[in-house]
C-alpha cells in the first residue's frame, strides 16, 4: 500500500468543505513541520546567562546578620 492511501480514504468518506480543507491542510503542516524540527518553540537560555544571572541574584540577597545578640 502506498502512504497516506488510508487517510485519503477516510477524509473521501463526506464532502469536506475549503474551510475544512484550509484546516487539515494547515494541521498536516504544522505535523510535518514538527517532525522535522522537534525543537521547543522556546529556546532554551544559555547555560552560561543562566549561571551569571544566578550569581548576580544571590549577590543582591546576601545580607549581613546584624551586630549584637539575638533575641531568644
Amino acid at each position: 500500500m502506498r502512504a497516506g492511501v488510508i487517510q485519503e480514504s477516510k477524509r473521501r468518506r463526506f464532502f469536506e468543505n475549503k474551510q475544512d480543507e484550509k484546516k487539515r491542510k494547515t494541521r498536516e503542516a504544522a505535523k510535518r513541520n514538527r517532525r522535522r524540527r522537534p525543537q521547543s518553540r522556546y529556546s532554551q537560555p544559555n547555560q552560561l546567562e543562566v549561571s551569571s544571572k544566578k550569581r548576580d541574584e544571590d549577590d543582591k540577597d546576601n545580607w549581613d546578620m546584624p551586630d549584637g545578640d539575638l533575641p531568644s
